[in-house]
């Protein structure tokens, strides 16, 4: 399956089935190993607000749950983030990595 940084997708995990916004690049998702963070209903309140993106109907994207998806086990893809979107979720990942300048 092709995976794409940018794409929503629902990812079965272990426990429970999970909605998640692929953060990695295209040639690390052609290994198989796909970095995500979750989506979630709510956005975060408080100081997790800080690290959370709107994505539309999707949710919220946050920056704060961060994982690695074997690919096999992405079900469905649900749509696409928004070049503005994706620009967000690259601020919060170098605000949660304190990469900043």
């Amino acid at each position: 399956m092709t995976v794409r940084r940018g794409e929503i997708w629902r990812y079965q995990a272990i426990m429970r089935e999970r909605t998640v916004l692929v953060v990695s690049c295209d040639p690390l998702n052609d290994d198989g190993r796909v970095l995500v963070i979750d989506i979630l209903d709510i956005e975060p309140p408080g100081r997790r607000g800080m690290v959370s993106v709107s994505l539309g109907e999707f949710g919220y994207g946050y920056g704060h749950i961060i994982g690695v998806a074997p690919s096999e086990r992405f079900v469905e893809r649900l749509g696409v983030a928004t070049t503005e979107q994706m620009a967000d979720v690259k601020s919060v990942l170098l605000t949660v990595f304190e990469l900043h300048d």
